[in-house]
């Protein structure tokens, strides 16, 4: 049985609807929970992990009876690139109170993002990616179970919670045991240590560090290029009617920066996608002047080049610093790329 999005969808939803009797057993939420998700996916993500009527984060903190209604249910708010600055500060505050008002009344906070959140070290959230979101509902049926069953549950919490290293696995872990009636009614209950080990791998990518992402970017971009076989490297701005052909299998140098293209990036992070959010690897990229974006709104440039017919065009792609793409004592590389073909001209 594979991993899919729609158990993440179940057990972020679990921890929302059980969240009064997991607080109860210790298994309270130890930071505020990021979902790092596509815009275009927000309204259908909301929909998807409501139980009964989630509340805006900004109204929980204007009103302290909305915090009681909001008892079985995430708080939510969203943050968007296009937001200004003061608009994410007051989104990461709001959050921050809520999550401080939780030891008593309200569930976890839940936030959407597009990762730029993170470029902020101090803050210390439970970030969740997810990416193409499942069509099918989760009932509420299936993450609340009957009060016939709760001894069920606390069998597996009892059998499950001790075996958890941090506070973000209990949650985890727990919130799924909830799970378990619905899947021992169905009689699936052999695919339940999977569901738990889903949890646990959640919990795990929730709490991961972005430090080090910069390093481990690197290592993967040279894994990757010493695996593949059809990349291409053409020296700007000079461009011939075949270089534009492939765009996402080549590599555009001049004597300063390295350009790719959107897909190429996601072939060499392929594996560290399985973990970090797109942007967030990007950002941790941008701050360590890797990456080198053309602003604070975007993580692309403008790519300037010469075609064969000697008119001046632009394609915006990912720019990067040619110094510092390069992992130390290693081959430069745009100099390891070239030295698999022969022919090119001096970059």
């Amino acid at each position: 049985m594979q991993y899919n999005k729609f158990s993440k969808s179940k057990l972020l939803k679990s921890i929302a609807a059980n969240y009064p009797i997991l607080r109860e057993l210790g298994c309270a939420i130890s930071s505020p929970i990021v979902l790092v998700a596509e815009e275009k996916d927000f309204p259908m993500l909301l929909e998807r992990l409501k139980n009964i009527s989630p509340v805006r984060l900004e109204d929980c903190i204007k009103n302290e009876n909305l915090r009681e209604s909001a008892n079985a249910d995430f708080c939510w708010t969203i943050y968007c690139p296009r937001g200004s600055e003061k608009k994410m500060e007051k989104a990461v505050e709001y959050a921050m109170q809520a999550y401080v008002a939780s030891e008593n009344t309200t569930p976890p906070v839940l936030i959407f993002s597009d990762g730029r959140i993170l470029q902020d070290e101090g803050l210390d959230f439970i970030f969740i990616y997810i990416k193409n979101l499942h069509t099918e509902e989760v009932s509420l049926e299936e993450v609340v179970p009957e009060d016939g069953e709760l001894s069920l549950v606390f069998e597996k919490i009892g059998e499950r919670v001790p075996e958890c290293r941090t506070q973000t696995e209990k949650v985890f872990v727990a919130a799924a045991c909830f799970l378990f009636p619905a899947y021992w009614r169905k009689g699936r209950q052999q695919e339940f240590p999977q569901i738990i080990e889903w949890a646990r791998s959640l919990a795990e990518q929730g709490k991961a560090s972005i430090e080090g992402v910069v390093d481990l970017f690197l290592d993967e971009a040279y894994r990757w290029q010493a695996q593949e076989k059809d990349l291409a490297v053409f020296l700007l701005p000079e461009l011939g009617l075949e270089a534009m052909d492939h765009i996402e299998k080549t590599l555009y140098v001049d004597t300063s920066s390295l350009y790719l293209h959107e897909e190429l990036f996601k072939k060499m992070a392929e594996p560290l996608l399985r973990i970090f959010a797109e942007d967030q690897i990007k950002a941790a990229l941008a701050k360590e002047g890797i990456l080198l974006p053309e602003s604070d709104m975007t993580f692309t440039a403008k790519m300037n080049y010469r075609s064969i017919a000697g008119t001046y065009e632009r394609r915006r792609m990912l720019r990067f610093s040619r110094e510092k793409f390069n992992k130390e004592g290693d081959v430069e590389f745009v100099t390891a790329c070239r030295m698999k073909r022969k022919g090119w001209s001096e970059c």
